[in-house]
């Protein structure tokens, strides 16, 4: 999510860097690279647009490893799930 929105910049950025936690901010959305990125940068958590997640879950076949790491919370604004 860009960071000049609210949520992106409290909840996704600030939140995460003032707990401890280390924020990874891809140059853009890209489906294909998604679990490649989780994986390799052992995130715990994304959050993300009702869109990017439907993206997601349409091309799971074609990217999805087989495991998921340590992801154990996914977090959405933007528009209804």
């Amino acid at each position: 999510m860009p960071l000049y929105h609210t949520h992106s910049l409290i909840a996704g950025l600030l939140s995460a860097l003032f707990s401890g936690g280390s924020v990874i901010l891809p140059p853009k959305y890209n489906v294909t690279l998604f679990w490649k990125d989780v994986l390799s940068e052992k995130c715990t958590w994304c959050t993300a647009t009702p869109w990017f997640y439907s993206l997601l879950l349409k091309k799971v076949k074609e990217t999805y490893p087989g495991k998921s790491g340590k992801l154990r919370f996914l977090r959405t604004c933007g528009a209804y799930m």
